[in-house]
């Protein structure tokens, strides 16, 4: 993952669901140290309509 500290990130959205995952999961790794590694950041569904 690039890292994405001191840059502006755009995520669109209602503010609920998958965009707010999104904002809280990035939120979540650029707040970690400088010198942890966050390489992945993984969405997986908790619900499938069929």
């Amino acid at each position: 993952m690039e890292n994405i500290r001191n840059k502006v990130v755009v995520i669109t959205g209602d503010g609920s669901g998958i965009g707010e995952a999104i904002a809280d999961a990035v939120a979540h790794a650029i707040s970690q140290p400088e010198n942890a590694s966050v390489n992945k950041i993984v969405l997986r569904a908790t619900a499938q309509e069929f």
